[in-house]
């Protein structure tokens, strides 16, 4: 997946954003919030195996966010950084990129970034309201955007915030969070409560507005919530961390012992009309999230969200474009290493990419001190025929 990035990183530290191989096209936009996880996911992928030409790209991809810059002060929080692209400010730019520059900074050793780093905190902990709700977007009234909330956001900026926290090793940077957990932990709940309980599994079990609200609330929810355990050890936030991976799982995954056929293993349902696609990998990142919490929090449970998160990754890697099935393309090392939509759409898009690498990135992670992994997973014993 880094060599992905590397294949499409262009000269002013862009990626390129969506390219339908098949078809030889590319499309004609951007996304400035899904282009900031080049710069995490680079990071991750030197982790992985420490390339210099990983934290370069890494690098060159900040440089593109950063070129995007604006800054503004306020009385409560001071001088704050985010982010102006196609005329909208968005919080998930700055707590995205949070993520990606701590890590920088830690594989680097490096203090160049603390400013940025303290003004985009202030900037997150602006935009979240007294009850522990945060705002999406920072526009004027009048903008089309004004007001309005985002399900994938909060989980993101609190996250961001607890990474904040131990990067600086200063918990003033969770302030605020604990009326998060007490405004959002109501809020997922009600909303699974909608279920119909009688609709045949998956189909139909929630309304797809209904699905669509929990499903981009809930990985980095898990994620969050992993982070947030780490530095505190608020069991309350960990037990809820779980209850949102599991309802994930019981909900729409695909498991080895309820999928219509073998390729769909790992897989969650989205809509009749759609074979598993790369949505798996989002929902993956908030299950291996789950599985390291669990190991740390709930040892009895971390084997189901071991398994669960293992099934995902074997379509991961199905999923995951290599010169064995690249040969029709007319530009197959844009293409390699890229994670494509869905088992039968060529689409590639950054996103898709990220939350691939991103769930297999947590996964090792976990694995590698998973007292319980199977021995056949950790290469002791052979795997069963």
């Amino acid at each position: 997946a880094g060599e992905w990035y590397l294949a499409n990183l262009q000269p002013d530290g862009s990626v390129v954003y969506k390219f339908w191989p098949a078809e030889n096209r590319y499309a004609n936009e951007n996304n400035i919030v899904r282009h900031a996880l080049s710069t995490w996911n680079l990071v991750q992928a030197y982790e992985m195996d420490p390339r210099p030409e990983f934290l370069d790209a890494a690098r060159k991809t900040l440089g593109f966010t950063q070129s995007k810059m604006i800054t503004e002060t306020d009385a409560e929080h001071g001088e704050m950084v985010m982010y102006k692209f196609k005329n909208n400010v968005k919080l998930g730019t700055v707590v995205i990129n949070i993520l990606g520059v701590v890590d920088l900074a830690r594989q680097t050793g490096t203090k160049e970034y603390d400013d940025l780093l303290r003004k985009l905190g202030n900037f997150t902990q602006f935009m979240a309201e007294d009850n522990g709700r945060f705002l999406g977007y920072h526009v004027p009234k009048g903008h089309s955007y004004y007001g309005q909330t985002n399900d994938i956001v909060p989980g993101e900026a609190a996250l961001a915030l607890i990474y904040l926290a131990e990067y600086f090793d200063d918990d003033s940077w969770l302030d605020g969070l604990d009326k998060y957990w007490s405004y959002y932990m109501p809020v997922f709940r009600e909303r699974a409560k909608k279920q119909a309980k009688n609709a045949p599994w998956p189909f139909y079990i929630f309304d797809n507005t209904t699905r669509l609200s929990l499903v981009q609330m809930g990985p980095w929810t898990v994620m969050a919530a992993n982070a947030y355990h780490r530095r505190t050890g608020d069991k309350e936030v960990a037990d809820f961390g779980l209850e949102v991976a599991q309802w994930m799982i019981d909900t729409y995954q695909w498991r080895e012992d309820r999928s219509p056929w073998p390729d769909y293993v790992g897989g969650y349902f989205k809509m009749p009309e759609e074979l598993p696609a790369m949505q798996a990998f989002c929902y993956a990142e908030g299950t291996a999230a789950a599985y390291q919490l669990a190991i740390r929090h709930a040892p009895e449970r971390s084997p189901f969200f071991e398994k669960s998160t293992r099934e995902a990754m074997r379509l991961g890697l199905a999923m995951q474009y290599t010169e064995e099935d690249t040969y029709a393309f007319s530009r197959p090392y844009q293409v390699m290493g890229g994670i494509r939509y869905a088992l039968n759409e060529t689409k590639v898009r950054i996103d898709y990419v990220h939350h691939g690498l991103s769930a297999m990135y947590q996964y090792v992670r976990g694995a590698e001190v998973d007292p319980q992994l199977p021995a056949s997973v950790r290469g002791d014993a052979p795997a069963p025929e």
